[in-house]
């Protein structure tokens, strides 16, 4: 059981440093529609930071977001990344202790909670993908628009 205090630092941290996105995968050989997954990240600098959220939580993994460059001041940095259920289950734990990113974690319990809404293969009705396709779209231009609201403060 993930201690209260644990899931209020990852809140913090989420609002701070996390997305909310929905990836879309078009039609292809083995798949008869599009596929729409969840996912929610966190890009960070201190990776053990990073690993404490996947060591605490047991859920994710870790990417290299970016390499530090020899010839640049730039940071290594690195991207923590939650999809599909998981992804839902994290934010339904956040979602009492977030302030910037309630908003858009809602809107990503929404599309959860459609039918196959989540991590699926399989042809879908035209209103379900319709629905989806609608779900992302805000949910990017709320992302967007959290982060132009934040900038300056």
């Amino acid at each position: 059981m993930t201690r209260k205090e644990d899931i209020i630092y990852l809140a913090g941290l989420f609002d701070g440093e996390g997305s909310v996105g929905i990836r879309r995968e078009n039609p292809g050989e083995k798949r008869k529609s599009s596929t729409y997954d969840l996912e929610i990240t966190i890009t960070n600098t201190n990776k053990a930071v990073l690993l404490w959220a996947v060591d605490t939580f047991q859920v994710g993994y870790i990417t290299v977001h970016h390499k530090q460059d020899d010839n640049s001041h730039i940071s290594a940095c690195w991207r923590w990344r939650v999809s599909c259920k998981k992804a839902a289950g994290l934010l339904k734990k956040l979602l009492p202790y977030l302030k910037i990113k309630k908003e858009v974690a809602l809107l990503a319990l929404e599309f959860d909670a459609l039918p196959s809404g989540h991590c699926g293969i399989g042809r879908v009705s035209p209103e379900l993908t319709k629905k989806r396709e609608a779900l992302k779209q805000k949910i990017s231009a709320t992302s967007t628009r959290n982060a132009w609201r934040t900038r300056g403060t």
